[in-house]
């Protein structure tokens, strides 16, 4: 469920693919890039070939091992964009960014038996906090919940809120037994009194089962076992050790900082409908960060546009080029 795009589809992952990689106790993870494309194999350059109107270099290799059911001899094929073509990706410049995987039995190479093709790839990794059940599951099946954090860490906090909202949000997860799909719009509350509130959401289960094997507790069921956790000191908040100062309140481990949210803090509390001006946000640090981007996407295009029209007429053949850019 892509919250971006506000995709809110859902559906079986083939076991064609490598898009989820189990990790055991019931939980899958996303596969990397080279592990959906199945780049660990002996590959062959076959030279340069178009593909979707680009020029690309052509890779192929012969596996055995493929589908993990059942296999059989398979003819992969991949396509990579040139480096003089450029894919304009979000906040960045892409080059040699894969084009199309496909898949050929290798007793009728005419036959093909999957087919990959992919647009708008970055290299970057995935954050969660691009997918969330936010925008599928707001019904009434929620609570909107928050607990207390000491001001004692407030240095902690500020020095990263984003990576803050993503370690809580983990913490949350983790120690309430949910997937983090069941608790978006993680937020950063500080009153009048500059007391510290983290709230977010924390909604039923999915409305299909998996086929992972984990079975997802109830909201009330998540609820108690989030409470306990905070109330015995179980729950912590992992930081990682950066832009730190000395005398800091806290346990402080060899990698790590531990923020403690406070016992006896967790409650229901009525759905804000509009943040005043001290309610962060990660979508309010994300935009910010977005704002910036796109500034300096804008500026860095100008200058790149003055410095080609500068020296059109000195590129040599099979440089970099206007048409050689791919939008």
């Amino acid at each position: 469920m892509n919250n971006i795009l506000g995709n809110c589809s859902y559906f079986p992952i083939s076991s064609l693919s490598g898009d989820a990689i189990p990790i055991g106790d019931g939980f899958v993870r996303m596969g990397s890039m080279y592990e959906i494309l199945k780049l660990d194999g002996d590959m062959i350059y076959k030279g340069a070939s178009i593909c979707r109107e680009m020029t690309c270099e052509r890779w192929i290799t012969i596996r055995y091992d493929w589908p993990t059911i059942d296999p059989f001899p398979t003819v992969w094929e991949w396509y990579f964009a040139m480096s003089n073509w450029i894919e304009v990706t979000d906040l960045s410049w892409e080059t040699q960014v894969p084009v199309q995987l496909i898949v050929r039995d290798a007793k009728d190479i005419s036959k093909i038996i999957f087919e990959e093709q992919l647009f708008d790839f970055n290299y970057r990794e995935p954050s969660v906090t691009e997918f969330t059940s936010w925008s599928c599951m707001k019904t009434d099946n929620y609570e909107f919940l928050q607990f207390e954090i000491s001001s004692h860490y407030n240095e902690m906090i500020n020095s990263d809120k984003l990576v803050f909202y993503q370690r809580v949000q983990a913490a949350i997860s983790k120690y309430a037994d949910v997937t983090p799909l069941r608790t978006p719009n993680v937020q950063l509350r500080i009153d009048e009194n500059d007391r510290n509130f983290v709230r977010f959401f924390l909604y039923d289960v999915a409305p299909i089962q998996g086929g992972v094997g984990k079975i997802e507790p109830s909201i009330a069921e998540a609820r108690d076992k989030l409470q306990k956790n905070i109330d015995t000191g179980e729950m912590v908040i992992r930081m990682p050790l950066i832009n730190m100062t000395t005398g800091i309140a806290g346990q402080i481990t060899k990698d790590e900082y531990i923020i403690y949210a406070n016992a006896d803090s967790l409650q229901s509390v009525p759905e804000d409908t509009v943040e005043d001006s001290k309610m962060y946000s990660k979508g309010a640090v994300i935009g910010m960060g977005i704002g910036m981007g796109v500034l300096s996407f804008l500026l860095g295009g100008i200058i790149c546009f003055l410095i080609a029209f500068k020296n059109r007429d000195s590129v040599n053949e099979g440089g970099f080029t206007m048409t050689d850019v791919t939008m």
